[in-house]
């Protein structure tokens, strides 16, 4: 099993309807290979 990732965020942001996209960030994230299936179309 791997290490679970983490959200990290802004801690300087206070006012809640202030968050904007650059104060987020999923730190140690590592995906998985795809998974492949059949799909009808």
């Amino acid at each position: 099993p791997r290490t679970l990732p983490t959200m990290w965020i802004n801690p300087e942001v206070k006012d809640l309807f202030a968050f904007r996209f650059e104060d987020f960030r999923l730190e140690n994230y590592v995906a998985d290979a795809s998974i492949k299936a059949p799909i009808a179309v």
